[in-house]
């Protein structure tokens, strides 16, 4: 297994919270050791850590590389390499336990205290992280896409004042693939109810793959590095070989990877989406959901992808929308590429969310389901 000194770049320019700029040299010097100094300690280059952010993006893999990291540490310790339990800042449960970058992620882009207190929950990270004895630590939590620049800099910052070297790693997807995951995702875990259809309307005007890409190159600057994902660019076809090649580390085969947090296919949705509806009205819960789908993984419920069941009209206008983002992508980030970013779209046999509905399976699952629902409820009155 080969480890070499992954290309860090230079940390300038960075961007403080107020937009003013610190002139740094490059993290590892001009061929002498960087001297260091944090906590009444002093080292150099050769023994401080290096610190791998994946930020993503959603639905981009995400899931299966935390999972293999959680999974292998005797594989990564070999390497150098650790994927620690980062402490907690916030109180927020998570039901992903492979991510350990969800706290603090959350911390930073969502918490109101991070901008008063970011420093001081900050310390503790970078503290604890300087405790764990490997020559790398990954970092990963999805969550970071699409977060304000400004508290990205929060961490920036920390990192920087501690001369902790940071590098942040972005994958990103086929837009149109991505958004129909990402509704498959959001039936699952956010209890949501509309179709496909409806849910791909509503979310086009928000879509700002491009914009976002772009605050997390300003914030950190030549420290990140973007890549597409798609199996035919990622090295062996597989994320989590991809990434650690990228770091300059080399796993050596891995075992094909279980599709992880794969998404539901459309009878699975279409009736999760159905006994989402019932939650206002205490006879289900997100809990139950869960369940249904272990079910259906054990039975082997069979059906079409969700994809197949977004209208024609509702693609093409999604596809309009979402090539300007490409486009986007391809000059502010790829402007040296010839190729498309992208494969074009594959021919796919529609079928109507009306017919799959209709069918004697999505109506049995949904009322043999509800009547449980209802009878508990029954039960729990008579009490």
């Amino acid at each position: 297994m080969g480890v070499s000194r992954p290309s860090w770049g230079s940390n300038a320019p960075y961007r403080s919270g107020v937009g003013s700029r610190l002139n740094s040299r490059s993290l590892f010097g001009s061929g002498d050791q960087l001297k260091w100094q944090l906590n009444g300690h002093s080292g150099d280059a050769s023994t401080m850590a290096y610190v791998h952010l994946h930020a993503g993006m959603p639905r981009a893999g995400s899931s299966a590389l935390q999972t293999f990291c959680r999974s292998n540490p005797g594989l990564l310790a070999a390497s150098g390499v650790a994927y620690p339990q980062i402490p907690r800042l916030t109180t927020k449960p998570f039901a992903a336990a492979a991510c350990n970058g969800a706290d603090l992620s959350n911390y930073i882009c969502n918490d109101p205290t991070a901008i008063s207190n970011g420093p001081e929950g900050l310390e503790r990270i970078i503290a604890f992280l300087q405790t764990v004895k490997a020559r790398h630590i990954v970092i990963s939590s999805e969550f970071f896409f699409g977060a304000d620049p400004r508290r990205l800099a929060l961490l920036r910052d920390a990192f920087h004042a501690a001369r902790l070297p940071l590098k942040v790693y972005l994958y990103v997807r086929e837009p149109f693939e991505w958004l129909v995951s990402c509704y498959a995702q959001y039936v699952k875990s956010r209890s949501l109810t509309v179709d496909v259809n409806q849910y791909l309307l509503q979310a086009l005007p928000d879509v700002r793959i491009a914009d976002a890409i772009g605050d997390l190159k300003e914030v950190f600057g030549t420290s990140f590095e973007l890549a597409l994902y798609r199996r035919d660019e990622l090295k062996d076809r597989d994320i989590c070989s991809d990434f650690f090649g990228r770091m300059g580390i080399d796993l050596g085969p891995l075992d094909s990877a279980p599709d992880v947090n794969a998404s539901a296919n459309a009878v699975e949705l279409e009736a999760l989406r159905r006994f989402n509806q019932l939650i206002g009205d205490d006879l289900w819960s997100r809990l139950n959901g869960r369940r249904f789908l272990r079910f259906a993984r054990d039975v082997q419920l069979e059906g079409p992808p969700i994809g197949r069941c977004v209208r024609q009209e509702v693609e093409e206008e999604a596809r309009r929308r979402l090539d300007e983002e490409v486009a986007a992508i391809k000059t502010r980030f790829y402007p040296d590429r010839t190729e498309p970013l992208f494969a074009p779209p594959p021919e796919v046999e529609r079928i109507s969310l009306e017919e799959l509905n209709e069918s004697r399976l999505v109506r049995a699952i949904t009322d043999s389901m509800v009547s449980v629902a209802r009878l508990k409820e029954r039960r729990a009155k008579q009490r």
